[in-house]
């Protein structure tokens, strides 16, 4: 049987996105993107009543789905050993319930729980199962909770849903290469610099956030810019070592060593760099990536890890447009939206770049947490 308290690190750090933070007024009218709700639906019986969610999302990494169901009577977090159709039990799945108050249901690992993925739609990418599981409260009562007949239909997997028996479509036709027809490779534009990235340059927002950049620094044969100690708009009580840079119109943000402490423990992640804009694409256009975590957290003077996953999607929704932020106009200004998909839940952001300038307005809503942040005035280089 694997560590209890392995198994139940995804419940500690789910617990962490659900504590609310101070939540800071819109400026100058700006509206955030509302967030995206998942079109999957999730229901089971417990207390006597259903709980019934449209809130429901699933993550697929390394053959592996997390699952997270939520709405204001509680949160379900279910870890799956596979991502085929089948019955799981015993040490195959770990799933949790989370009341508001943040009290903790589990199943342990124990052979009172399973969970049957009965369908997967892989041109949709979604899973659709049954459940039930006996959830024992983790405290000295081991009061328990009886969830049965449980339900997830639709539920969207994000990540690299394979069918391991795909029907092989007909060869298609190689383009004869002295056609002159056949279209050439299209030229991808020249990048421009939409985030200047030099020692000593600094921006100020309205968040009472300062994003500066302190010194350089050679990592793994990239140069990188390294920021000051907010960050990349860090949340509010987390540290880190972040850093930036830019290969030919894609621009990066690398943040080691994010620690932040809550409620008798701390919770450390080891690394993750993802795709923060990509300027040569054209409106409309978007990416995709998956990246392996490392967590470790201690509780009560004991220290224990977790592998876990982010999942990034950036999409360009306006290119070479204008903007006003805090009364000053912007032109040539690239609009991003981003989601990021981790064992915590969705996280989405609104970023406005300007060309020469950096970013002007950064707007990013999670659970727990909502972070408004518009250029008040920079200094460059």
């Amino acid at each position: 049987m694997k560590n209890i308290f392995t198994r139940l690190s995804v419940f500690f750090l789910a617990l962490i996105g659900l504590i609310s933070c101070e939540t800071e007024p819109l400026d100058n009218g700006i509206e955030p993107t509302t967030p995206v709700t998942d079109e999957g639906v999730f229901s089971v019986k417990f207390n006597n009543s259903t709980y019934t969610t449209n809130n429901v999302q699933a993550i697929l990494v390394q053959n592996k789905i997390s699952l997270t169901a939520e709405d204001a009577s509680g949160v379900f977090i279910f870890m799956i050993e596979g991502d085929q159709t089948g019955t799981y039990s015993g040490d195959d799945i770990s799933m949790s319930y989370i009341t508001p108050s943040g009290d903790t249901y589990t199943n342990l690992g124990e052979s009172n729980a399973t969970l049957a993925i009965t369908a997967i739609n892989y041109q949709q990418k979604t899973i659709t199962g049954t459940f039930g599981f006996t959830g024992i409260k983790l405290d000295d009562s081991e009061e328990v909770i009886s969830f049965t007949q449980g339900v997830f239909t639709n539920v969207s997997v994000t990540g690299n849903l394979v069918n391991p028996d795909p029907v092989d479509p007909e060869d298609p036709q190689d383009p004869d290469p002295e056609d002159p027809q056949d279209p050439e490779d299209p030229e991808v534009p020249a990048s421009e610099d939409y985030f200047p990235m030099a020692a000593g340059n600094i921006w100020n927002y309205s968040s009472n956030t300062t994003l500066n950049i302190t010194s350089t620094a050679s990592i793994a044969g990239n140069n990188y810019y390294k920021l000051g100690s907010a960050g990349f708009f860090l949340q509010d009580g987390h540290t880190s070592d972040s850093y930036l840079r830019k290969t030919e119109g894609d621009y990066f943000v690398r943040i080691e060593n994010e620690n932040y402490n809550l409620e008798g423990y701390s919770v450390n992640i080891d690394l993750i760099e993802y795709t923060i804009l990509k300027d040569h694409l054209s409106e409309g256009e978007s990416w995709e990536e998956t990246h392996s975590i490392n967590y470790t957290y201690v509780v009560a003077g004991q220290e224990y890890e977790q592998e876990g996953a982010i999942v990034v999607e950036g999409i360009i929704v306006a290119k070479d447009v204008s903007a006003q932020v805090n009364g000053e106009t912007y032109t040539d200004v690239i609009k991003v939206k981003m989601t990021r998909q981790t064992l915590l839940g969705q996280v989405n952001t609104d970023i406005w770049y300007a060309k020469n300038i950096g970013v002007i307005y950064h707007y990013e809503i999670g659970p727990g947490f909502v972070k408004n942040s518009s250029l008040t005035d920079y200094s460059l280089e």
